[in-house]
């Protein structure tokens, strides 16, 4: 993916849950085109965040396309009722599945983008077997459950590595950052080549100068590197 196609992903897990519908038109009136959204069960993680219900009136009133992160024990049984929400990439976690190429080409088969989220205590190896069936890979910056953690510094090396394998194999699957992401790493991780940033404490969603502001400022930053 060229660095022209770079995508900002605003987390929701750090938007103003008292007023979310305020920070999604906010988000839209600046040009934001997609949303990053986690799903937990205080299983995987001991955390919990959006339901099925909050996406589906998220599809029914706006036209951002939805990236769903499963932090959840059996991400199986919410292939099915997502696709009927109607979102369009998904990303599970490696270690919560049996079978994860089957998993994917049912991902891929229902429409979707399909995607393996890598923690930071797991090497980009342990994905050598699955990355031609991946749209994409979602590299953690930060240990999975919870919102403004500090980005971890391998988090960079990760980046560097998936880039030059998808080089040398001409693979076309899409990187994806999420957790940490700020105005100090963010050029990092695009020299070092990834296509989606999911920002959120750091980023869009910092409340320093209001969430319109704040994003817009974040959208420049980006531009700046790009360029």
């Amino acid at each position: 993916m060229n660095k022209r196609d770079l995508m900002v992903n605003p987390t929701l897990a750090c938007g103003n849950l008292l007023n979310l519908k305020k920070d999604l038109d906010i988000l839209e009136k600046e040009g934001i085109s997609i949303l990053h959204i986690d799903v937990m069960d205080g299983h995987y993680v001991p955390n919990l965040c959006f339901n099925l219900n909050t996406l589906s009136e998220i599809r029914r009133n706006y036209a951002f396309l939805l990236d769903v992160h499963l932090m959840v024990t059996n991400p199986e049984d919410y292939v099915i009722p997502l696709k009927e929400i109607g979102i369009e990439y998904l990303s599970f976690h490696l270690d919560t599945v049996r079978f994860p190429i089957r998993l994917l080409k049912k991902i891929e088969c229902l429409g979707m983008k399909g995607g393996i989220v890598l923690n930071p205590s797991q090497p980009v190896s342990l994905l050598e077997e699955v990355l031609p069936y991946l749209s994409f890979v979602l590299v953690m910056g930060v240990e999975p459950g919870f919102s403004g953690q500090t980005f971890l510094p391998q988090t960079i090396d990760k980046i560097k590595e998936l880039a030059c394998i998808r080089k040398e194999r001409a693979l076309t699957f899409m990187i994806e950052v999420d957790g940490g992401v700020n105005d100090l790493n963010t050029e990092s991780c695009i020299k070092e080549g990834a296509d989606i940033l999911v920002t959120g404490a750091f980023g869009v969603f910092r409340r320093k100068n209001g969430l319109e502001q704040d994003c817009h400022d974040y959208l420049e930053l980006v531009e700046r590197i790009k360029r």
